[in-house]
């Protein structure tokens, strides 16, 4: 018989955990694409051709975009009708967060003892550029 289904129905119970093996994938992406810049970066490393540090940000974009992927997906897929609320709260603290570092970033620097390091690190710097 022409259209008749002759298919089983499987169901398979897919829980709001499952959704996260892209960070198996993701991960090792982000540690391998960030050693792999870190140790091939131009000024660091002489005669290496441009594109050596260029494919490892391939791997970081992907795995950027992976864990942006992911987790959006598993806060739909765990709070459902709520998901948008969910969202919401993530956009407004990534919107916020750029204006309280402007008004804070200073003082929670000095606050910080490796923060605090680089910070006079970079003033030392500065002045050897303006000499």
């Amino acid at each position: 018989m022409i259209g008749s289904s002759n298919y089983a129905v499987v169901t398979i119970n897919m829980f709001s955990e499952n959704t996260n093996c892209g960070f198996f994938i993701g991960a090792p992406s982000l540690a391998i694409g960030l050693w792999w810049f870190a140790w091939t970066i131009p000024d660091a490393v002489n005669g290496v051709h441009w594109i050596v540090p260029t494919l490892p940000l391939v791997l970081i974009g992907y795995a950027v975009n992976e864990f942006d992927t992911v987790l959006l997906g598993y806060l739909v897929d765990s709070y459902l009708t709520y998901s948008a609320s969910g969202l919401a709260i993530v956009a407004t603290i990534f919107c916020a967060a750029p204006p309280f570092l402007v008004c804070y970033g200073e003082i929670i620097r000095e606050s910080r003892r490796f923060a605090d390091q680089t910070l006079r690190m970079q003033s030392k710097l500065a002045m050897k550029e303006n000499d």
